[in-house]
């Protein structure tokens, strides 16, 4: 794909935002069951052309403004199979796991029916999103991680219309690590992994970890050769938009240089806050947090720390894509 081939150059790619945040703005309640922006998929008869539900016709509408995109994430970020036999009451059994890779296919095929020209993202969510604790990276221990991941990335692997896997929102470095020991055999797709960074520009992964620690992992295993050949960008998203920039600029300080060249993909959230009493969003206080005020100078920053995929996480619409977009477009005009 013309993608991959261009990660080399200057160009930049423009990626799809806040899935959630557009589907509750169109009414559907993502909260209805823990699969937040896949439940609409579970429900009787989704796929069927008859069905003119609320919901259908909000992920049509979602996927058609994300048309401006270059790449669009298939929306399967929190279903994964522990969460979807907990939400249907099944066990797992041989049967369960084939109706949810069919399941996975069908919701893959739809958003390629509706993006048939654009490079589709399989997304699948850290495990900390099946315990609500991808914001703190406070797992259990001995956790088999490819296990847990394999129903999803199994299928991921094996479909045609998944152009590239990604892990996003990665808050625990034993999770990071584990993913990053996978060969060829268990991650036979290209992939990015994304990264959950604290929001005040600790220069940390959620559980603590500072990001110069997990740069030197990840070049040693590039100098022992033990990388996996499918890992095409490291990233950051889902942390405060302020944030975003020195958590890239300190991933790249650690992994430019002359022996290794990695790219980036960032794409974080809007830097709203959240009233929990009055249940209402605003901007902050302090412009300099707000993408809306900052995205075209930022997205030129991004690029200069190598970053060659630039989108919207949580609270960003397809308003900051058109800004998003403005950005990479004044930078491919230089």
């Amino acid at each position: 794909m013309s993608f991959l081939k261009d990660l080399s150059n200057d160009k930049v790619f423009l990626f799809d935002s806040g899935q959630g945040t557009f589907l509750e703005g169109e009414g559907v309640n993502i909260t209805e069951t823990k699969l937040w922006g896949s439940t609409p998929f579970i429900k009787p008869d989704f796929f069927k052309s008859s069905n003119i539900s609320v919901d259908k016709k909000a992920i049509i509408k979602m996927l058609n403004e994300f048309q401006i995109c270059d790449l669009i994430s298939i929306p399967t970020y929190q279903l994964c199979y522990d969460l979807f036999l907990e939400v249907l009451k099944l066990e797992k059994s041989i049967e369960s796991e084939t109706n949810y890779k069919e399941l996975l296919s069908n919701i893959t095929n739809f958003t390629r029916e509706y993006s048939p020209d654009k490079q589709l993202v399989g997304s699948i969510g850290c495990f900390g999103a099946s315990i609500a604790e991808e914001f703190s990276g406070d797992y259990p221990e001995n956790i088999d991680y490819y296990e847990f991941f394999r129903p999803q990335l199994e299928c991921f692997n094996h479909s045609e219309n998944v152009d590239i896997i990604g892990f996003e929102t990665i808050p625990n470095f034993e999770e990071l690590k584990s993913i990053l020991n996978w060969g060829e055999d268990k991650l036979s797709k290209n992939f990015y992994l994304s990264l959950s960074c604290k929001d005040d520009c600790e220069l940390e992964l959620r559980d603590g970890t500072p990001l110069k620690d997990i740069a030197k992992y990840i070049k040693n295993l590039y100098e022992e050769n033990k990388i996996n050949k499918n890992l095409v960008l490291l990233g950051v998203n889902c942390c405060s938009f302020y944030s975003s920039l020195p958590n890239v600029q300190e991933l790249n300080k650690y992994l430019n240089d002359n022996k290794l060249r990695c790219k980036f993909i960032v794409y974080p959230n809007s830097g709203e806050i959240f009233d929990k009493v009055k249940k209402t969003w605003s901007e902050p206080k302090d412009i300099l947090h707000s993408s809306k005020a900052n995205w075209v100078k930022t997205v030129k920053l991004y690029a200069e720390s190598n970053c060659k995929v630039i989108g919207g996480c949580c609270r960003t619409t397809p308003d900051d894509l058109k800004i998003i977009k403005l950005g990479i477009n004044q930078l491919q005009a230089k």
